[in-house]
């Protein structure tokens, strides 16, 4: 142990050592000086606990608020402040001039505290911390309040941790946040000792440029068992001899090409070809963040979902799509997510964003020549899986890209067909679970409203159609507009179109350019 020290160092060490065999038994060394306020019956540590010099613990409240695991190395100045819960994990290595504490002296949260009042008298607030096992925390960090920190965990030099990190994963930067995740090199190996493949599929039509960022994001994954099926669907721009530009000889992408059907069709043709033992669909003027794959596999290995889903961040330039944080999957039931998806929350309907198990293959048949195709296709997978993971990270990136499906400013009577189309679908699978009932009404209403608020008479053909379309829609918004299981954003967007169609179009427009955001 003391090898590597001169004769001065070695001796301060071993009257450490001595006095740590006497006031710390179990401890391997707790070098001086040492500064523990509070009383050693506030601190409970594991066997080979090792401390540096000049190391401070303040410990302050009933029971033990400061719990160290096994085999823990702290090394020197390390400043822990325990006023209700720290609790450290085993095999924890930290260097110097760490910082964790579990209290601060103030808030502005629930119960703020006065800016103008002198911190010494602010009310003390605690959240208790937590720091798994096998975590690496690098010099000069700090880890703040009410963080909890998974196992094998990496936390750069000078981070300061402000919200949870999930296991497995590198953080760096003020705040904290995730630039790379350990997924086992791409995943846990099946039975027969390799690991998942996932099939990317991505139609590609008329996107231009977009073509390049997109195919870079797939080819840039973390994960690295994967296919890129790319669908052509009969460009009339340079977007083809873009694709072939970028994907030089990767040979993991797979360049089809077919006349033009649409997007549905294009998706369709892509999952015919597809190999994997998962698949996801990228739109082709959209971007992954560059470990999306890798964490959806990761969760459905971990939860035996057949269905992953991650949230998707609205984008305007694909440089703005970088690296997101992420948190653990929550499992739900198929029924809940199909919930979810009637209320419009926290689900969208899209079938990007998730990845498919090949048991559900079968299920992924989009209708051809069909717009808001993805509702009733989603709906009849979230109703046929025992389970779904449901990841809360942006790793979606969508592009709002003038002239896509999904930014035409005004429909016609195709986009009408389209969503009654839909909705058709989403209300048989609905029919046979009467408690969704409710939930259906409020779906009706947000997809019929989506629909009427932007339908250009002139454009439709049926303009009597069309006009009963719009005066149904406003029919079912109103039932809706009190109904407590929409959201007050929807609540308020029926009652308003209800009343009157032109003041609502003109009150979301408004909110769409003084925020930047819509909804629906």
């Amino acid at each position: 142990m003391f090898g590597q020290y001169g004769p001065s160092e070695t001796f301060k060490n071993m009257w450490s050592l001595l006095l740590t065999k006497v006031l710390f038994p179990g401890a391997r060394l707790v070098r001086r000086p040492f500064y523990l306020r509070g009383g050693k019956c506030r601190f409970v540590y594991g066997e080979g606990f090792t401390c540096g010099y000049s190391c401070r613990f303040d410990l302050a409240g009933d029971g033990t608020p400061l719990i160290v695991g096994k085999n823990c190395k702290i090394n020197d100045r390390v400043h822990i402040s325990a006023h209700e819960s720290v609790v450290i994990g085993d095999n924890v290595l930290m260097a110097s001039n760490i910082f964790i504490s579990d209290n601060s002296h103030g808030s502005y949260d629930d119960d703020p505290s006065l800016p103008d009042m002198a911190p010494d008298d602010r009310k003390i607030v605690t959240k208790p911390v937590r720091i798994g096992n096998n975590v690496w925390i690098g010099e000069g960090a700090a880890v703040m309040p009410g963080v909890t920190i998974g196992n094998g965990v990496i936390i750069g030099a000078n981070a300061v941790v402000t919200h949870d990190v999930p296991d497995n994963v590198i953080v760096a930067g003020v705040p904290a946040k995730p630039i790379k995740r350990f997924v086992g090199g791409g995943g846990l190996p099946m039975e027969n000792g390799e690991t998942p493949k996932v099939s990317i599929v991505v139609p590609m039509y008329n996107v231009g440029e977009c073509a390049a960022a997109c195919l870079r994001s797939l080819m840039g994954q973390t994960y690295n068992n994967i296919e890129i099926v790319v669908v052509d669907d009969g460009a009339t721009d340079d977007t083809a001899d873009i694709c072939v530009r970028t994907i030089a000889d990767d040979d993991r992408v797979k360049l089809m090409h077919k006349e033009n059907g649409g997007l549905s069709s294009a998706r369709n043709f892509g999952l015919a070809c597809a190999t994997g033992d998962f698949v996801t669909f990228v739109d082709g003027d959209d971007v992954l963040d560059e470990w999306a794959v890798g964490h959806m596999v990761a969760l459905a290995q971990k939860t035996g979902a057949p269905l992953v889903t991650c949230e998707y961040k609205k984008i305007d330039s694909t440089d703005d799509f970088g690296c997101q944080e992420i948190g653990e999957g929550k499992v739900v039931s198929g029924d809940e997510l199909l919930g979810m998806l009637l209320l419009l929350n926290g689900e969208s309907g899209s079938a990007c964003g998730k990845l498919y198990a090949r048991e559900l293959f079968p299920l992924l048949a989009f209708p051809e020549g069909q717009l808001f195709e993805d509702f009733g296709v989603e709906a009849t997978v979230f109703s046929s899986v025992d389970k779904a993971c449901i990841s809360g990270a942006e790793l979606y990136g969508y592009l709002a890209r003038e002239g896509s499906i999904t930014t035409n400013k005004k429909y016609e009577d195709k986009h009408l067909e389209g969503m009654e189309a839909s909705l058709s679908i989403v209300r048989d699978v609905v029919d046979d679970r009467p408690e969704l009932k409710d939930a259906f009404a409020c779906f009706e209403a947000f997809c019929s409203l989506r629909v009427a608020s932007r339908l250009d008479l002139n454009k439709c053909i049926d303009k009597r159609k069309a006009k009963a379309y719009i005066l149904n829609a406003r029919k079912c918004c109103k039932k809706v507009a009190g109904n407590p299981l929409a959201s007050k954003t929807w609540r308020l967007r029926c009652g308003l179109f209800a009343f009157s169609p032109a003041l609502h179009n003109l009150a979301y427009r408004l909110y769409g350019n003084l925020t930047g955001k819509v909804v629906g």
